[in-house]
């Protein structure tokens, strides 16, 4: 491996140190309040599991099976 294909570390590596929650991560939903059909529901909030574990209220009832969110 190059040393020139490892540029973008450092500043990446500065961006976590600097606030780690600024970077997105992903995100799995394990669980859920819906009202209407399990074929299109409807959520109230969504709970997700990641590195900054968190409850959500998604303002348009949507919930991804996978998300990506900031810690705040």
């Amino acid at each position: 491996m190059r040393l020139k294909h490892l540029l973008w570390l450092p500043p990446v590596l500065a961006l976590l140190l600097i606030d780690p929650g600024i970077i997105p991560t992903p995100h799995l939903r394990f669980a859920g309040t819906y009202s209407s059909t399990s074929a299109d529901p409807y959520f109230h909030h969504c709970d997700y599991v990641g590195l900054h574990s968190r409850r959500i209220s998604p303002p348009d009832g949507r919930c991804p099976i996978i998300a990506f969110l900031t810690s705040f």
